[in-house]
């Protein structure tokens, strides 16, 4: 593998010149505004990065490796288009959400046209039918996660369920940008299933990351209000971890705080302080850091079979796992 990797903000910057010239002249503008709103939102870019970053250590064609990091960032932002619609999210990324400013029938056709422009950007990328499949099933899973979410929305997960549920949701999109880095460079099979399982852990660490930056993180940094997932009743990893902990009283008064009938107001006092009881944030950041653990013993394997690339591939995990925004 090749040891010539770009530095992440050459990458993004190679990354938005191709959207740019891709995406601007597309009409009609009813149809495309929204598109672009979405997808000039301001973000972390991690699964393109992850695409381009990957493919340039594996001595892929950077053609084509734009080509897919272009149709995962189609999918991922249609995807938050329809959750937002779903969820009745007023904002993304601290900026009105795409059905508040343009309406649902529109949101909902501008979702459609960015699925569709994924497809179709994947399916050009080296002509591999392995990355189309792939990209398909990971689509199916990613919707699967999805109405998992919005069934625990009503009913109270097990943590296996939830960690089923973010690896559905967010870490096979990760897992899928890695994996076609890998096909896209003529990877063996061992080192591209390496590649997926890596960005599966990954990706479960990302999100229980973000889990605990809702609400211990630095707003400043994060961009989002301390504890939005409380105050919207969500029941993430800190919930389910608090509710283990929880003596039985207070398991009841978390279950009443997360319910619909709760005041949000009153779920974030007391859910805090339930949390800080039971010592929510370092029980938490020790489930991360097994997950934390996993990544580095993968790094390890992929390294017993190309010392360069399990080099190359830490500055990215990095990135990710050990981020503060």
């Amino acid at each position: 593998m090749s040891a010539n990797v770009s530095s992440f903000g050459e990458l993004l910057g190679v990354y938005e010149n191709f959207y740019r010239q891709n995406v601007k002249h597309l009409q009609p503008t009813s149809l495309y505004e929204p598109v672009r709103y979405m997808m000039d939102l301001p973000g972390k870019k991690i699964r393109p990065l992850a695409v381009l970053y990957c493919g340039n250590l594996c001595g892929a064609n950077h053609q084509d490796t734009l080509k897919a990091a272009l149709g995962l960032e189609y999918f991922h932002n249609f995807t938050l288009i329809h959750d937002d619609i779903m969820d009745e999210a007023a904002t993304r990324r601290g900026h009105t959400a795409v059905h508040i400013k343009y309406g649902v029938p529109s949101s909902i056709l501008a979702g459609d046209v960015m699925m569709i422009e994924a497809t179709k950007w994947i399916s050009e990328a080296g002509k591999h039918s392995d990355i189309l499949d792939l990209f398909l099933t990971t689509s199916r899973e990613i919707c699967e996660g999805q109405a998992m979410d919005m069934d625990y929305s009503r009913i109270t997960p097990s943590t296996n369920e939830y960690l089923e549920m973010i690896k559905l949701k967010t870490a096979v999109l990760l897992a899928c940008a890695f994996q076609i880095a890998c096909t896209l460079g003529n990877q063996s099979t061992v080192m591209c299933k390496l590649f997926y399982q890596l960005g599966i852990e990954t990706g479960l660490c990302f999100q229980i990351k973000d889990d605990w930056l809702d609400l211990y993180g630095d707003t400043d940094l994060t961009g989002k209000r301390r504890g939005g997932d409380i105050l919207a009743g969500k029941k993430n990893i800190l919930f389910l971890e608090a509710l283990a902990a929880a003596d039985s009283k207070d398991k009841l008064r978390l279950e009443f705080l997360f319910s619909a009938n709760c005041a949000a107001d009153l779920r974030f006092a007391e859910a805090t302080e339930i949390y800080s009881k039971y010592n929510i944030k370092d029980r938490v950041a020790n489930v991360e850091s097994r997950y934390s653990d996993r990544i580095w013993k993968l790094i390890d394997e992929i390294g017993s079979i190309d010392p360069v690339c399990s080099e190359g591939i830490k500055p990215f995990i990095q990135l990710i796992i050990e981020r503060s925004f």
